[in-house]
């Protein structure tokens, strides 16, 4: 930021001794639209995707903090969500919940945090394709009998009333 005052106050300056604007710009490879802004205050990048400068944003002694509790002995097997809640009955404040996960997760410590098994994922059923008659078959529908689904396939509605009835 001190560079772009200073930029500022350099081109201002050969402006001042008879040099247009926009070759003072040209000289520094900035704009004259860019020097229009810094030269009103707004020295902070306004690009998409730039860093920013986030006022409330948790300094790393508060981040380490919120690690160093979170590892603690007393909440090994608790979620964020009671950490920061256990934290705010004894009457301290280091961040919000969503800020413990955030800090957590940034440094891989969510996870199972318990003493019981982690939850087991349940997975879709393997998919079956016929290819040729007698290769998969099912019995999905309690009032058709059990059918191949390569000949299910090629039935029409009146075929299938057939089986359905018997």
């Amino acid at each position: 930021m001190d560079m772009r005052k200073l930029a500022v106050e350099l081109i201002q300056e050969a402006n001042r001794d008879g040099a247009r604007i926009w070759k003072a710009c040209e000289a520094l490879e900035i704009s004259v639209s860019t020097f229009e802004r810094w030269r009103k205050g707004q020295y902070f990048d306004q690009r998409k995707g730039a860093s920013k400068m986030v006022p409330r944003k948790l300094t790393e002694k508060e981040r380490e903090e919120i690690i160093n509790i979170s590892c603690n002995e007393e909440y090994t097997d608790c979620n964020p969500y009671k950490i920061h809640a256990s934290l705010l009955d004894k009457g301290v404040y280091i961040a919000s919940t969503s800020s413990f996960y955030r800090v957590l997760r940034e440094s891989g410590l969510i996870h199972h945090r318990g003493n019981t098994r982690p939850g087991t994922s349940h997975n879709a059923p393997p998919e079956r394709v016929a290819t040729g008659p007698n290769q998969v078959w099912c019995w999905d529908n309690p009032d058709i009998k059990v059918i191949p689904i390569y000949t299910r396939k090629h039935l029409n509605h009146n075929q299938l009333a057939l089986i359905i009835s018997e």
